[in-house]
């Protein structure tokens, strides 16, 4: 199935995702009540076993419902991150957990049902629903309070995808999971360097403020990206090294376009995704 492609192609291109996700075993479908088990498509099953996607924390492209991100291309957003929920989780969801047993059920006025399969972690923290009605479905967030009956929730829900292959085609480790290799490393460090001597020569106030190049410069910036020794990158490291850079950037820098330049070189050497920047870019350009 072009499902399961996209599934093997997106761990061909981010291996390391193969150590971040959990495996299901048969035994675990097998122990999830009929009813749950009978409303999971079989495709889904397979995925499950064939590859460790429970838990499993993706990047999808995502504009956030801001409008000036409309006409941005999709591989140039910034990414949600959802997570995908094991075998006992979407029991949960489908048993116990509003909308999940609202969506499930079948009608005689509707036949469509949909089984939660994600989260969104981060903005929403609502529910990644597919339908199982579909052979290749497509992924939509449905938002709780928007609605009380299934035909309600699903016309407020929000599609994050147009199908489930293209989310796996489309999908990314988002930053504060990206393993950086050591001549990256370096290669960033030298671009931190030039970053920071441009900052001293272009601030037009408080040059104070511009950390000297022999206490907190390149190396103390690049740790805030870069966990020291094991060269992951967590989310508390990328948060604060965005932080930094939009603090920085509040000092009447003289050209602010060169300064955003320099900063999409140093993600570029550390192979991250650069959509993870444009608020903080859009904020200081305005």
């Amino acid at each position: 199935m072009e499902i399961l492609k996209s599934i093997e192609g997106f761990f061909n291109r981010f291996p390391e995702a193969l150590e971040m996700g959990n495996q299901t075993t048969h035994a675990d479908i097998e122990r999830l009540p009929e009813r749950v088990k009978k409303n999971i498509p079989e495709f889904w099953k397979t995925a499950l076993i064939k590859y460790p996607l429970s838990n499993l924390e993706i990047g999808v492209p995502s504009d956030f419902g801001q409008p000036e991100l409309k006409s941005v291309k999709r591989e140039k957003l910034p990414l949600m991150s959802i997570q995908f929920l094991s075998p006992l989780e979407i029991s949960e969801n489908t048993t116990e957990i509003f909308p999940g047993f609202v969506l499930i059920k079948k009608s005689l006025f509707s036949r469509k049902s949909y089984l939660c399969i994600a989260t969104d972690i981060e903005s929403t923290q609502e529910g990644v629903f597919i339908s199982i009605n579909k052979e290749d479905p497509q992924p939509r967030l449905v938002f709780h309070d928007y609605g009380e009956t299934k035909k309600e929730l699903i016309k407020s829900s929000e599609l994050i995808s147009s199908s489930l292959t293209m989310l796996f085609n489309e999908a990314q480790i988002k930053n504060r999971n990206r393993i950086v290799s050591e001549d990256n490393l370096i290669t960033a460090k030298e671009l931190i360097k030039t970053l920071m001597e441009e900052l001293k020569k272009s601030t037009l106030s408080t040059p104070d403020r511009i950390p000297e190049s022999n206490s907190i410069s390149e190396k103390e910036i690049l740790n805030l990206i870069i966990e020291k020794g094991t060269h992951e990158i967590t989310s508390e490291k990328i948060g604060s090294f965005v932080d930094i850079l939009s603090e920085l950037n509040e000092l009447s820098i003289s050209n602010k376009q060169e300064f955003w330049k320099r900063v999409h070189e140093i993600f570029e050497a550390c192979d991250l995704h650069k959509g993870d920047l444009y608020f903080s870019e859009a904020h200081s350009m305005n």
